[in-house]
């Protein structure tokens, strides 16, 4: 219980970390063609649906501990420019089995085989850095 005349309401609210699923995380900061955010939805019926910074995504997924195995199709639009380089980037750390950290702020996928992108939850400013490429 909070103290007397302190309000655990939205500080509380503020602190708790999104949910894993049925949270729409976008990549920030990435201008794509339409100005869309590349994004993915993870439902709790174990599918995923997305757009990958020039394509639309839709699959299932499965956590394994804190790994991702994500079997999904996407459009076939061909891609340039800033939306090319995050699909390729995402869909390459989508086809790793990258491990999912998730924190108050954001989530972060990252690949065994090197490379790493970040989420936040739709509606929040972004915190951080986008995506790195591997060393």
């Amino acid at each position: 219980m909070p103290p007397q005349g302190a309000s655990s309401g939205p500080v509380q609210s503020m602190l708790e970390q999104p949910d894993f699923e049925e949270t729409t995380w976008i990549v920030p900061g990435v201008a794509t063609e339409g100005d869309q955010a590349p994004r993915l939805v993870f439902s709790t019926l174990g599918k995923v649906t997305g757009f990958t910074g020039c394509n639309q995504l839709t699959g299932t997924y499965r956590l394994e501990g804190d790994r991702l195995e994500v079997a999904a199709a996407t459009t076939k639009r061909a891609c340039v420019g800033a939306g090319g380089e995050v699909e390729a980037r995402l869909l390459a750390i989508l086809a790793d089995r990258p491990r999912v950290l998730i924190g108050s702020e954001n989530m972060v996928l990252t690949a065994p085989k090197g490379g790493r992108i970040e989420f936040i939850p739709q509606g929040r400013a972004p915190q951080s850095r986008v995506y790195h490429s591997p060393s």
